[in-house]
């Protein structure tokens, strides 16, 4: 704005400082053609103004949300540099995203790490059909492949040390879509997918996810295969609690294809502690029932 001399009045920020200038035209001093920068960033040292569309300097409040440096542009004029340590009006918790194919499985146990946050995987046998709450835990580690080559399995725990290693859970030693009779395979192709064998009784191998922080837990991507074309079927299933009803069965046949779930399950909120157990049962003999399995697990805290 201008006073009866024709000066422009220019008030800075929030807290209402002004100056009077002259030689320019106002539209030129707030910025319409750039000539001056202003507009709500305080400089070095100085006090926390705020800014409408930037960021906000050092202890002030952005309406929009961003802190840190970087102030805003005065209507096409470039802005001045914030401090840190400002705090956005606007923002939420960023989802945390866990993916099967990226449990590492070794002497120290399994586990998976995802937005830096990492969950424990637990490896065992499961109480009954039903309840895949824990019986037995995998205590066997095995570094190097199975011994019955058809399961094309490594790094692989089990519930004991003899060349009859079942039940286990373990990581595939073929990358995804280039195995033998593979086919409609889920994105991304090239991973190494976890992979589990049931035992030869009425009782599931379970890889249980240990909920790591309190929040709200999706499961999604669901996938299952048998790897190799003898033998039966097997299926993955999903409880949360463990003890509880399953979610979804989904079955594998030997002909070797992903079987693959579009749905995305709600398992509520958890607890840190918790856990999601995913299943795999033998349906009729146990023979061949190497499978692979794939899920991505999601948390809104």
């Amino acid at each position: 704005m201008s006073d009866r001399a024709g000066r422009c009045l220019v008030v800075v920020g929030a807290v209402g400082l002004a100056a009077v200038v002259a030689g320019a035209s106002c539209a030129n001093i707030i910025g319409v053609d750039g000539d001056f920068y202003e507009v709500g960033a305080s400089g070095t040292g100085g006090a926390a103004a705020s800014s409408a569309t930037g960021t906000a300097g050092a202890g002030g409040a952005s309406s929009t949300g961003s802190a840190g440096q970087g102030g805003s542009t005065g209507g096409g004029g470039q802005g001045g540099e914030a401090g840190a340590g400002g705090a956005g009006a606007a923002g939420g918790s960023v989802p945390i995203v866990w993916r099967s194919w990226e449990v590492v499985s070794d002497g120290g146990g399994a586990r998976v790490t995802g937005g830096g946050t990492t969950a424990t995987i637990e490896l065992y046998q499961s109480v009954s059909l039903t309840d895949l709450s824990i019986e037995a835990a995998f205590n066997q580690y095995h570094v190097g492949p199975h011994p019955d080559a058809f399961n094309h399995v490594e790094t692989y725990w089990a519930l004991n040390v003899s060349s009859n290693a079942y039940p286990y859970g373990g990581k595939s030693t073929v990358d995804r879509g280039d195995d033998t009779g593979e086919t409609a395979m889920p994105m991304p192709l090239g991973v190494r997918d976890l992979q589990l064998h049931p035992p030869n009784v009425d009782k599931l191998v379970v890889m249980a996810f240990v909920a790591p922080v309190a929040a709200s837990y999706t499961a999604s991507d669901l996938a299952v295969r048998r790897v190799h074309d003898l033998g039966g079927n097997a299926s993955l299933v999903l409880h949360s609690p463990c003890s509880a009803a399953g979610l979804v069965s989904l079955q594998a046949a030997n002909d070797r294809a992903w079987v693959v779930s579009a749905q995305s399950y709600a398992l509520g909120s958890l607890s840190s502690g918790d856990r999601i157990c995913f299943g795999v049962s033998r349906d009729d003999s146990y023979a061949w029932d190497a499978v692979e399995v794939s899920w991505t697990i999601t948390a809104d805290p």
